[in-house]
């Protein structure tokens, strides 16, 4: 397991409804505090009636914040009771079960008062995308917590998931059966997929806002959300449709092999990767040029007028999808989309 470079910011916005006054720690949840742990409590007295869940990709610094681990501190490692402190656990000194997970989360906490009657608690933390050799970012959330609150449930829930770009998104199908409470800012394609073990909902929007939104929401799985490294996806394919002969001096084959390498990291992340292609293709055909040029807008599902474009996208890139009703507009593109256009001009 590696660490990712992308930052995320997760805001959460609570209306609840008390009838009493309490002090509790909470994070989507009550917990009780025991020396370094946090207790999960079924609480019967605080009911939520809305909450707004906003998870946003970002690159940034990541903020002061307070964690406890939500765990037994005693484990049982190579056939001896041990125990872990939350030093060891920050710096990962301790391999528990062998490499296959370890059997405590950390907690984002804070302290808050509720009074009698409706409370509305605004808060926000930074923390890293996890990944590994086959994701490019993973994340997960826990849900189940909403349903320890008293009324069982979250009355009307909103999950907002904003990217940096237009990306292929998974999300394991643990609080939801489909796609119908899902919706995107851009034209939306699902589809069911099995990632391992997991029961996955894939989702290629050519915008970058995912929305899930539920009334009377009980969830009975927590968040994961995955976000495939792209040489794992159909993504795009190097070395076919081209009018070029792979053998001559245009480093079409190398030029967008490097392209394939960094499909999705192109257009939304560090400039390394753009001024690695932009090195990689300094000989690219004309052709080449216009096809590398137009990438945003081919992913967007653009209709070229240009036909051998069109039927380079069509023929060859199998994440393509036309859009007939989808026009063309920089001023709607990312700033990294809107520098690799111009590069190629």
């Amino acid at each position: 397991m590696t660490e990712g470079t992308m930052k995320i910011i997760c805001q959460v916005l609570l209306l609840l409804a008390c009838c009493l006054v309490a002090v509790v720690n909470a994070n989507d949840a009550v917990y009780f505090m025991h020396g370094n742990q946090l207790i999960p409590l079924q609480h019967n007295d605080i009911s939520v009636r809305k909450e707004v869940l906003t998870i946003t990709e970002r690159n940034g610094e990541t903020l002061p914040y307070k964690t406890a681990l939500v765990a037994d501190p005693l484990h049982l490692a190579q056939g001896k009771i041990t125990s872990i402190t939350p030093q060891q656990a920050k710096k990962r000194v301790i391999m528990i079960g062998e490499g296959e997970g370890t059997p405590y989360r950390y907690a984002y906490y804070f302290k808050a008062t509720f009074k009698p009657g409706e409370n509305r608690l605004r808060h926000q933390y930074r923390f890293t995308f996890g990944a590994d050799v086959a994701l490019q970012n993973e994340l997960g959330y826990l849900l189940t917590p909403a349903n320890r609150w008293a009324n069982k449930q979250i009355d009307d829930f909103t999950l907002n998931i904003h990217l940096l770009s237009p990306k292929n998104v998974f999300i394991e199908r643990t609080f939801f059966d489909d796609a119908k409470h899902w919706s995107s800012d851009g034209r939306l394609l699902t589809a069911p997929y099995q990632y391992y073990e997991n029961k996955m909902m894939r989702f290629d929007s050519e915008g970058t806002t995912l929305t899930f939104k539920q009334k009377s929401f009980h969830p009975k799985g927590e968040l994961f959300l995955a976000i495939p490294q792209p040489q794992y996806m159909d993504a795009f394919k190097p070395d076919t449709g081209l009018d070029t002969n792979p053998g001559t001096n245009s480093g079409t084959i190398y030029c967008f092999a490097g392209v394939a390498d960094h499909f999705d990291q192109l257009l939304s992340d560090s400039d390394d990767y753009q001024n690695e292609v932009f090195n990689s293709c300094i000989n690219a055909t004309p052709f080449e040029r216009k096809v590398l040029r137009n990438l945003p807008f081919a992913k967007r599902g653009y209709v070229f007028r240009d036909k051998k474009v069109q039927r380079y996208y069509q023929d060859n890139q199998p994440w393509y999808t036309p859009n007939p009703d989808y026009r063309p507009d920089m001023n709607k593109l990312t700033n990294r989309e809107t520098k690799w256009v111009r590069h190629w001009r």
